[in-house]
């Protein structure tokens, strides 16, 4: 059964033009997902008390309709079909009224602490796996690379989780920070897809490029000649 989590969308939520800020949107896939993993006794006992840590490899989100300032909204999250390697978790949100805003699939997997290798079949047991007629596809690999470089952002203390680099969250923030409110108020998001190649660390600088193509653009975050993450976003 999806474990869901209730919530309204107050001012701390929201952007300028009323609507739930991306970066929020990801931090309550973050919250849901821990509470779910605490219930089904995979969180911090099972991992960053055990040393190790939840790591996550790709997104994929599809926008319906961001909710927007007021509104009573509840997240679903359950796992998807059990792999050794790798945990699948999907999540939907849905208004006060039923509707279907957006719905996501992720892929995650658990390092050890020390080494940053796969752990494999880290909790020797089955979790138990769901689906839904309406749950994306698992995410794909952005293939599409940016080459037009637009700004660089240092990771500062505030950016920084308890694993002790840039928290998944923040990398969105740095994606949405590209643009301003004007854009936003006239660009609605359709589809999104991330892939996180590479932790990033306090002080470190991360280059930015950005690629556009119609209603598609391609960003991707780098240190040096690293490439730690890319991003495909489309608009409506």
């Amino acid at each position: 059964m999806a474990h869901f989590k209730n919530y309204i969308i107050d001012t701390g939520f929201v952007d300028s033009n009323k609507r739930l800020r991306l970066s929020n949107l990801f931090l309550m896939f973050q919250e849901v997902a821990e509470e779910h993993a605490e219930e089904l006794d995979i969180g911090r006992n099972k991992t960053t008390f055990a040393g190790r840590k939840w790591v996550i490899t790709r997104y994929s989100v599809k926008f319906n309709r961001l909710p927007t300032y007021g509104e009573k909204v509840t997240m679903y999250t359950y796992p998807g079909k059990n792999n050794p390697f790798f945990f699948y978790r999907h999540f939907y949100l849905k208004d006060e009224q039923g509707n279907l805003l957006v719905v996501a699939s992720s892929i995650w997997t658990i390092l050890d602490a020390t080494t940053n290798k796969i752990v494999v079949d880290p909790f020797k047991k089955k979790l138990p796996e769901e689906e839904n007629d309406f749950e994306l596809p698992l995410p794909d690999k952005i293939n599409e690379d940016a080459t037009n470089k637009i700004k660089e952002h240092q990771i500062e203390y505030s950016d920084i989780d308890l694993n002790g680099h840039l928290n998944n969250t923040k990398y969105i923030e740095l994606i949405q920070n590209i643009h301003d409110s004007s854009f936003y108020k006239e660009h609605i998001f359709d589809s999104l897809l991330v892939n996180y190649f590479s932790e990033i660390k306090e002080k470190e600088n991360v280059s930015l490029f950005k690629d556009s193509l119609d209603k598609e653009e391609i960003i991707k975050g780098a240190v040096g000649e690293r490439d730690c993450f890319k991003v495909k976003i489309t608009y409506k």
